[in-house]
């Protein structure tokens, strides 16, 4: 695959089924995937989100869905540059985070560094909010590295986060394209270390499932030191996709906890 990440860097790359500015009255919300995952696991939220107030932006990593013909990234600090430049750092209107898994350190890495880019002790320029979920605070280590396994234990190790049907693990072709996309993911986020220290100063809600063997609710509460601001924290019934369960109760919930447009 070629690496078109830079010719193809325009936002209407990052964000392939959202025009124009926010629709009036609406709070816009950018969604980032977890590993693996593409922007189109968000396509059903953009449909329900307006009965709440919130416009839900999918955001697609190279790599996959609509870009999957390009490399995937698999260092934080060079996706996190490229999100910016071509993305967030061009909004005008006061916007919030939303990122699963792996997408909730991206999301936290691109608050960071909205922040110090723009020099603002008080605030990451529009951003407003960020909400993390099923994810481990920063630097904490997960129970077990997976970017480096062989490829059997490796679809074995998926296969036990319960977010992928067994009927595409067992589909060799399928897998054999979808895995060096995966590992460049989990390398991103299994290497990622912040500085320590680091935190944000917008609010933080972190939400998870209560049977998360990865990001359990005792994990996610060490999310309050990362923000110098206020931080909520709630638990839904469910594992590490817990989410494909409760998307009204997560658009309910960042709808609450915008502030008005």
């Amino acid at each position: 695959m070629r690496d078109v990440t830079r010719e193809r860097g325009a936002a209407e790359a990052w964000l392939p089924w959202t025009d124009g500015p926010p629709r009036a009255g609406l709070r816009r919300v950018f969604c980032l995937p977890y590993a693996g995952g593409a922007a189109a696991g968000y396509r059903s939220w953009t449909e329900r989100a307006e009965a709440y107030g919130i416009e839900v932006v999918p955001v697609e990593l190279p790599g996959r869905g609509t870009r999957w013909t390009e490399e995937p990234v698999a260092a934080m600090d060079r996706l996190v540059d490229a999100l910016n430049r071509e993305v967030f750092a061009r909004q005008t209107e006061p916007f919030a985070l939303f990122g699963h898994s792996m997408g909730a350190h991206i999301a936290f890495a691109v608050a960071a560094a909205l922040e110090q880019e723009a020099g603002d002790p008080d605030g990451a320029g529009g951003l407003c909010h960020l909400f993390v979920s099923a994810c481990r605070a920063p630097g904490v280590s997960p129970p077990r590295l997976l970017h480096a396994l062989p490829d059997d234990a490796l679809l074995a190790a998926l296969g036990d986060m319960g977010g992928t049907p067994p009927e595409v693990l067992g589909n060799a072709e399928l897998m054999g394209f979808a895995l060096p996309m995966i590992r460049a993911d989990l390398t991103l986020l299994e290497r990622w270390r912040p500085e320590p220290g680091l935190r944000i100063a917008c609010p933080v809600t972190a939400l998870g499932g209560d049977d998360d063997p990865l990001a359990g609710p005792a994990t996610l509460g060490a999310w309050r030191e990362f923000t110098r601001a206020s931080f909520a924290h709630r638990v839904f019934a469910g594992d590490h996709f817990y989410l494909r369960e409760h998307m009204g109760a997560i658009l309910h919930e960042m709808g609450r906890s915008l502030p008005p447009r």
